[in-house]
C-alpha cells in the first residue's frame, strides 16, 4: 500500500470511528467551559449574568442553528486553542468539512483555509445573547470566506450537552480531523 493510500485508508477509519462512537458513546460532558475563567469576566449588573469575552470563541461548538436530531444537516465552526479550526457543514452521519489556521489578534482573526490557501482577515465579537434559544452566545464573524457571517453557542457544556446530546461526539470528531492534518 502507497503512503497516500495508508493515509487516506486511516483518515476513513478514524472517520468510521467516530461516528461509530457517536452512535455508542452519546453522553454529556457536565463540566462547564467557563469554570477557569469566570473570575476574570465583567459582570452585568443588571442581570448578575457574566458578558462573553473574545476568549470565548476556542474550544466551543458554534452552530448555525440548533440541530434536534443527529440527521438534521447544521453548519458548525470550532476554533482550538493551538491556532486549527474547522468548519462542518451537515449531519452526524454525513458531512464535509475544512480545515483552517488561525491566529487570534484581540477581536480578529488571520485565517489560512488550508484547502486552496485561501487567506482572509476576519473579525470577529462573541456576545451574550437570547435571540435564537437556546443559545446565550452569539459570534459574529465578519469578512468570513465560508459559512454563515453569525453562529450560536452555549456558554456552558452541560447546557450543550443537554441540547444537543451528541455534542461531544462532534467536537472529537473535529479534533480527529485537525490532527490528521
Amino acid at each position: 500500500m502507497k503512503s497516500d493510500a495508508r493515509s487516506k485508508f486511516l483518515v476513513v477509519t478514524l472517520l468510521a470511528g467516530t461516528v461509530l462512537g457517536a452512535l455508542v458513546l452519546a453522553r454529556p460532558n457536565n463540566e462547564p467551559i467557563r469554570d477557569a475563567d469566570a473570575e476574570d469576566r465583567p459582570k452585568n449588573a443588571a442581570s448578575n449574568e457574566m458578558k462573553a469575552a473574545p476568549r470565548d470563541l476556542l474550544n466551543r461548538i458554534w452552530f448555525d442553528k440548533l440541530p434536534e436530531k443527529r440527521s438534521d444537516e447544521v453548519t458548525i465552526a470550532l476554533f482550538f486553542g493551538g491556532g486549527v479550526g474547522v468548519f462542518d457543514t451537515g449531519s452526524a452521519y454525513r458531512a464535509t468539512f475544512e480545515m483552517f489556521e488561525f491566529e487570534r489578534k484581540a477581536t480578529e482573526l488571520d485565517l489560512l483555509l488550508l484547502h486552496d490557501k485561501k487567506r482572509a482577515a476576519v473579525k470577529y465579537t462573541v456576545s451574550a445573547c437570547d435571540e435564537k434559544p437556546p443559545f446565550d452566545l452569539c459570534l459574529l464573524l465578519e469578512g468570513n470566506p465560508r459559512g454563515p457571517k453569525k453562529l450560536y453557542g452555549f456558554a456552558y457544556d452541560d447546557d450543550e450537552a443537554t441540547k444537543v446530546p451528541w455534542s461531544r461526539d462532534l467536537r472529537e470528531a473535529a479534533r480527529a480531523h485537525v490532527r490528521t492534518r
